[in-house]
C-alpha cells in the first residue's frame, strides 16, 4: 500500500471518530461536572486552551474553519469558567476518558498506539499551531485512552495542514465549507443560513485536498514501512467499526 492510499483510507475515519468523542454524551457530561454548562465553550477553551492565554482572535486564526464571532463569543465565555490550559488539561482528560470507555478492545490497540505515534511524532508542526500545542503536552499512559488523544492529535494536524493549503489557494474558510460539506455545515460553524454554494470554487477546494493528501502522504511514507502502512489503515478501520455507526 502506498503512503497516499494509506491517507486516502483513513483521514475520514480520523475524523469521523474525532467528532464522535467531541460531540458525545459523556464529553458534555464532563463538561458540566467541571463547570461548563454550554458544551460549545467547553469545546473552543478545551480545545483552543492548548495553545496558552491568547487573544481570542489568536484562536479563530488557529482554529480556521469557523466564524470569527462565534469563536470570540465562546472563548470569552469559556475563560469565565476556566483558565485556557487548565481547561485544555481538562480536556485532554475528557478525550482519554472516552477512549478508555469505547477503544478498550480495539484489536491489536498497543500496536496501533506505536504506529500512531509514529505518525505524530514525525509530523514537522512548521505553521501548525494547535497540533504542535497538542503535541508538546502530556498524555496518558493508558493505551485506549493515549489512542483517542492520538486520533485526537491526527485530525489536529491533518485539519492544520488542511488550512494551510485552503490557505495558500486563496480560499476562504467560508467557501472550503460551502464547498465541501454545504450550508448545513457552515450554518453549524456560526456562518448562518440560507448561504450560496459557490460551485465554481469547486475545483479549488479539491485542488487542496490533493496538495493536503501530498503533505499527509509524505509524512505517512517518512514514518512508517510500505507493511505498516496497510497495518496502520486495518487497525483504524477496525476502530471506526467498533465505535462509529
Amino acid at each position: 500500500m502506498s503512503a497516499t492510499e494509506a491517507v486516502f483510507a483513513t483521514h475520514r475515519t480520523i475524523h469521523r471518530i474525532g467528532n464522535t468523542w467531541m460531540s458525545s454524551r459523556e464529553t458534555a457530561e464532563y463538561a458540566a461536572q467541571v463547570g461548563f454548562d454550554d458544551p460549545l465553550a467547553f469545546y473552543f477553551v478545551g480545545r483552543g486552551g492548548a495553545i496558552g492565554d491568547v487573544e481570542p482572535s489568536a484562536v479563530h486564526a488557529a482554529f480556521g474553519f469557523f466564524e470569527r464571532g462565534m469563536v470570540e463569543s465562546m472563548w470569552r465565555k469559556g475563560i469565565t469558567v476556566g483558565s485556557p490550559r487548565d481547561t485544555a488539561d481538562r480536556y485532554s482528560t475528557a478525550c482519554a476518558a472516552w477512549g478508555e470507555k469505547y477503544l478498550a478492545s480495539v484489536p491489536d490497540l498497543t500496536r496501533l498506539v506505536s504506529l500512531a505515534e509514529d505518525i505524530v511524532e514525525t509530523a514537522d508542526d512548521s505553521g501548525l499551531v494547535l497540533f504542535s500545542a497538542w503535541r508538546a503536552r502530556s498524555r496518558t499512559r493508558n493505551a485506549a485512552g493515549r489512542l483517542a488523544q492520538l486520533i485526537h492529535l491526527l485530525r489536529e494536524w491533518r485539519g492544520g495542514l488542511h488550512l494551510a493549503t485552503t490557505t495558500a489557494l486563496g480560499l476562504a474558510p467560508l467557501h472550503a465549507i460551502l464547498a465541501s460539506d454545504g450550508p448545513g455545515q457552515a450554518n453549524f460553524s456560526g456562518w448562518g443560513a440560507d448561504l450560496p454554494v459557490p460551485h465554481e470554487l469547486k475545483p479549488l477546494r479539491d485542488e487542496a485536498e490533493e496538495r493536503t493528501t501530498m503533505l499527509a502522504a509524505a509524512v505517512y511514507e517518512a514514518a512508517l514501512k510500505r507493511e505498516e502502512l496497510a497495518e496502520f489503515v486495518r487497525l483504524v478501520d477496525a476502530t471506526g467499526a467498533l465505535v462509529l455507526d
